[in-house]
């Protein structure tokens, strides 16, 4: 009998027969294109639910910058509000002194404990009418640095939500 030597076989030549048998099939081809285009609109959708994940990273780390923003905000209303506080005492300090001096100047024929009476009457007046609009300037202004905190911790409260989203998803 005759040997019949052996070639060892060909690199590829398998898989282009399974790819010639599978193209020409013609219902096998439109089912599997069908499939990954269910799959392709599912994943655009979900995509879209969850959002970018890119976007997500800027949302939080402009959270995180407007939590510190808001808290230099405040240190610096604080700050400020002791600074105009003290700043209001020197003035009224100052007004007083020269009240003080005019009214020593008129005192000559008015009764030393009546003027001692009015003078501590109108600086009290004075005092708490300029106490009270300074309590309101410095409250609004904490009223509006704890409304750009609340922002910032929204912000942080989002991102967090949608990085769960994007966890739950599969996609971080």
């Amino acid at each position: 009998m005759a040997h019949v030597p052996s070639l060892p076989p060909l690199p590829g030549v398998d898989d282009l027969y399974s790819l010639l048998a599978f193209l020409s099939d013609k219902d096998a081809c439109e089912s599997r294109l069908m499939e990954m285009e269910r799959l392709r609109d599912e994943m655009n959708g979900l995509v879209e639910k969850v959002g970018k994940a890119d976007e997500i990273d800027r949302l939080r780390i402009q959270a995180d910058v407007d939590r510190d923003m808001a808290g230099k905000e405040l240190a610096q209303g604080r700050s400020r509000a002791k600074q105009a506080a003290d700043d209001f005492a020197k003035e009224m300090q100052s007004k007083q002194d020269e009240f003080d001096a005019r009214c020593r100047i008129f005192t000559g024929a008015m009764d030393k404990r009546t003027l001692d009476i009015k003078e501590a009457e109108a600086t009290i007046f004075i005092h708490e009418a300029n106490i009270k609009a300074h309590d309101e300037k410095v409250t609004a202004r904490e009223h509006a640095t704890e409304a750009r905190w609340n922002e910032a911790a929204a912000l942080k409260a989002e991102y967090e939500a949608k990085l769960a989203k994007l966890k739950a998803a599969g996609v971080v």
